[in-house]
């Protein structure tokens, strides 16, 4: 098929002359996502249409593996963009809540400023208020540390194992 000569035309590396090459698209959703390449075989022994098969359905599962992975990833962007927006809406509350106490306590100063009493809320109420800023600040910049994914192997039995058990445990 033409895609299989513009693979071979642009990837020499991959298919030298001589030898035996086969090249399988990994397909998912009607999209090629990348391309299986296997190698000789041992001794040269052709491949079979059953391992051409074997090889097919590989791709097919790796595209749909890949498929997986990148809706993760999406679900995961889309998740950090939801979690944003909840903050951003919370912070922007607690600033306006923060805002209105500044601006009561600024009109009431011109009125109470002599009465010593006035002036110690006052100032406990401004240093709340700052406190209160710094502590939102500091949320902010929790907000800037990026989500990452990060992939490890791991021992599907030991998974599964843990599952069961958790699931054993609970009331």
């Amino acid at each position: 098929e033409t895609w299989c000569r513009l693979l071979r035309e642009t990837n020499p590396r991959f298919f030298p002359t001589g030898g035996q090459r086969v090249c399988m698209p990994m397909v998912s959703g009607g999209e090629v996502l990348g391309f299986l390449v296997v190698g000789d075989r041992v001794a040269g022994v052709p491949f079979t249409p059953e391992d051409l098969e074997l090889l097919k359905c590989l791709g097919e599962q790796l595209g749909a593996a890949l498929r997986t992975q990148n809706l993760s990833e999406q679900i995961a962007q889309a998740r950090e963009l939801q979690a944003f927006q909840a903050m951003s809406a919370f912070l922007v509350h607690d600033l306006k809540n923060t805002a209105s106490t500044l601006t009561l306590m600024l009109r009431n100063m011109a009125v109470h400023y002599d009465n010593p009493a006035f002036r110690e809320d006052a100032l406990r109420g401004l240093s709340n208020s700052a406190q209160h800023i710094n502590d939102l600040i500091a949320r902010l910049t929790t907000l800037r540390q990026k989500l990452e994914i990060r992939r490890s192997p791991a021992d599907l039995r030991e998974i599964v194992q843990a599952s069961v058990n958790a699931l054993g445990e609970s009331p």
